[in-house]
């Protein structure tokens, strides 16, 4: 592989957590991932070894591999996937998937048996079967997904599965909802209702540090409050992104920021801003949350 420049990192397998894609045990796997993570250090020494991604963060797993047989150093990346409301229970959803559990269980066990190892989600998707889902709710649920993923201070990169999708002729691992993870169809038409997904790959470009959602006051001025959610990031530039959702209700609200801002844009999903005028320099008001559906300010330092 030295002859091709663009290959930064080598993943030593794929899911192998679960039974469908690995009859082997995590001993097994521990060999694998030696062998494998030796041979590319000492051919391409700088390139990063990635553990097997996971389809969830999967502690025995990694307990073995770092703990059981002290192999912590054969890897530099500790990634997992992550298909919520697409491949989970009922019950398990964008803003749960990382629960208390993983910050509190996954993530001090992992760095004390492996080291501190950057966590990424490197699988990340949404299916929209024709019968079930629109390109609507994918748009939605790539910019929850985003926005909840990315202000966790431990996940430092998303990578999304897939642009393209496979032609319905080709055959897929898994179920039909292979068939429908693509951003666009194979023959470059957008699907549709995709035009409002492509802001959703905007929180990606906010990089800088995240402001902990405490300093953002939020309060329900008029209606029913369901489960409310909200992230707010801070640019390089000073100025603020803030995502805004209630997955069941359809609130009005006003949002107190911890730093003033000069003036604030509203994207669309399609990516169009527009100015948002009802702010006085620290407040947002008269925000009026549809059930679902995401709201995106960016505020101007």
């Amino acid at each position: 592989m030295k002859q091709h420049p663009n290959v930064l990192s080598f993943e030593i397998y794929n899911e192998e957590n679960a039974p469908l894609w690995w009859d082997g045990s995590p001993k097994d796997y521990n060999e694998v991932l030696s062998y494998g993570s030796s041979a590319i250090r000492a051919a391409a020494g700088d390139d990063q070894v990635l553990f097997g991604g996971m389809t969830y963060p999967d502690l025995e797993w990694v307990e073995a591999v770092c703990l059981t047989y002290d192999n912590g150093k054969s890897f530099d990346i500790l990634p997992f996937h992550a298909y919520p409301e697409t491949w989970t229970d009922p019950d398990t959803a964008v803003e749960n998937y990382l629960h208390q559990g993983f910050t509190d269980d996954f993530i001090p066990e992992t760095d004390a048996w492996c080291g501190k190892k950057p966590i990424w989600i490197n699988e990340l998707g949404f299916s929209t079967p024709p019968e079930k889902k629109t390109g609507r709710d994918q748009a939605n649920w790539w910019v929850r997904a985003m926005a909840t993923f990315l202000a966790h201070p431990r996940v430092e990169h998303l990578g999304i599965y897939e642009i393209k999708e496979p032609k319905r002729s080709t055959e897929v691992i898994g179920e039909k909802e292979n068939y429908y993870l693509e951003h666009h169809l194979s023959r470059q038409k957008e699907k549709a209702g995709v035009p409002h997904h492509k802001e959703a790959h905007q929180p990606s470009r906010y990089g800088g540090d995240t402001v902990a959602d405490g300093d953002v006051a939020v309060e329900v001025i008029e209606g029913e409050r369901g489960k409310l959610y909200h992230h707010l990031f801070i640019r390089p530039d000073d100025s603020q992104v803030l995502f805004l959702w209630d997955k069941s209700g359809s609130p009005t609200v006003q949002v107190r920021l911890p730093r003033r801002g000069t003036r604030v844009i509203e994207y669309a999903l399609d990516g169009t801003g527009s100015p948002y005028r009802a702010f006085d320099g620290t407040t947002l008001y008269n925000v009026a949350l549809t059930a679902g559906e995401v709201r995106i300010f960016e505020i101007k330092p």
